[in-house]
């Protein structure tokens, strides 16, 4: 599963990549993209990475945030992506 942020020049973004129905995340990951403009990769920086959890605890998909480690021009938006799968 993916979910990307909004497109545009805030400093932080988020992003939350959620598992359907009976499935666990067994693990997810992100990427910052800048989409137009002024800015170079180092600009930017994953600051969270992590599962998401149910009402019982368990993980049901990955949160990723992401910031500009200097102020930016550019429009740039974070995916977070989760690696779901049914779990006996």
């Amino acid at each position: 599963m993916t979910a990307t942020s909004v497109v545009d020049s805030a400093t932080t973004k988020s992003a939350t990549a959620t598992c359907g129905a009976g499935l666990r995340a067994l693990g997810g990951g992100g990427v910052a993209t800048f989409v137009a403009g002024a800015g170079a990769p180092a600009d930017l920086a994953i600051v969270r990475s992590e599962p998401t959890v149910d009402g019982s605890g368990n993980p049901n998909g990955w949160i990723v945030t992401a910031n500009e480690t200097d102020a930016i021009a550019g429009t740039w938006s974070v995916t977070a992506v989760a690696l779901c799968a049914t779990v006996a």
